[in-house]
């Protein structure tokens, strides 16, 4: 990476009412507010045919809340199922899908950012660039990546997650890999995909929907050029520390996955290769496409 390259080239937020599920005693309630996501953009730490984007999604009750507006949930007959949330990568991470919103229209909005609820970290990768050789830069620099080599004794070091994924879905000349020709019209529709690695908000907020949809918007949005429409990838996966955990109370790697992969269906995103349940580091990959917003 150029030490000349700026480390922000962009900053964009998105505000939008929702509803937060908090539990106060035996009691689920939902808390009406608004959930406020700030999207920074930077160029890849790394890789030069990459930006990165990372956004915090913060959650503030509508200002003039009190205790009998907030809507219980304890008798209703819909149990919300168990939601593992990705925090260091969803790498083993639309259509928009709404949360309720607020129906309070004499209710104050909020101020502020309010309490910091989760976060996400991406990738916008360029496949125009050329680089010294005359050779694409995301093909040099991820599809035909290699690791240093390691010593006799020591481990094996993981790929980079932007690299597993590309790796995944592209052959070394850059075509779609025969695993995805099914969804080759859109891994190629366009000259930049989206790899998602992080997706995290907290447990049981109810917030999730919302964030996904908020973040999908603002990538449409990015100024000075950078607005992104096409396909966005993932690879669910729960943290390490915390699937070691699962594994220990009986939740296999593969059933954990296939919780996230339920999870990130109702945030719009189909599964384009599901990874095998005995093969020890298979990757699961789903993806969606989102579209430029229209200037009204």
């Amino acid at each position: 990476m150029s030490p000349n390259k700026p480390k922000v080239l962009a900053t964009i937020t998105d505000s939008r009412a929702c509803e937060q599920k908090t539990k106060e005693g035996r009691n689920t309630v939902m808390v009406p507010g608004m959930l406020t996501t700030i999207l920074k953009l930077k160029p890849h730490p790394d890789f030069d045919c990459a930006l990165q984007f990372e956004a915090d999604y913060h959650f503030r009750p509508d200002d003039t809340v009190d205790e009998p507006t907030k809507r219980s949930t304890r008798n209703s007959k819909q149990t919300s199922k168990t939601e593992i949330k990705k925090a260091e990568r969803p790498s083993r991470v639309t259509k928009s899908t709404k949360e309720p919103a607020t129906k309070r229209k004499a209710a104050a909005r909020p101020t502020g950012k309010g309490k910091l609820m989760g976060a996400a970290i991406g990738y916008i990768i360029n496949r125009t660039i050329v680089g010294d050789n005359d050779k694409k830069l995301w093909l040099t620099e991820l599809v035909e990546f290699v690791p240093e080599p390691v010593g006799e004794h020591e481990d094996p070091v993981d790929l980079p997650e932007i690299v597993a994924m590309m790796q995944k879905l592209f052959d070394p000349e850059g075509g779609v890999s025969k695993e995805f020709k099914a969804h080759a019209a859109e891994l190629k529709g366009n000259d930049r995909i989206v790899h998602l690695d992080t997706f995290q908000v907290q447990k049981g907020s109810g917030l999730g929907n919302t964030a996904m949809s908020s973040l999908h918007d603002l990538l449409t949005r990015l100024p000075g050029g950078y607005a992104f429409s096409g396909a966005i990838v993932l690879s669910p996966a729960t943290p390490e520390k915390l699937s070691k955990q699962l594994e220990k109370e009986g939740t296999s790697v593969y059933k954990q996955e296939s919780i996230l992969v339920t999870i990130y269906e109702r945030k719009g995103y189909t599964v384009w290769l599901r990874g095998a349940e005995d093969e020890d580091g298979s990757m699961t990959v789903m993806g969606t496409t989102i579209a430029l917003t229209e200037e009204e």
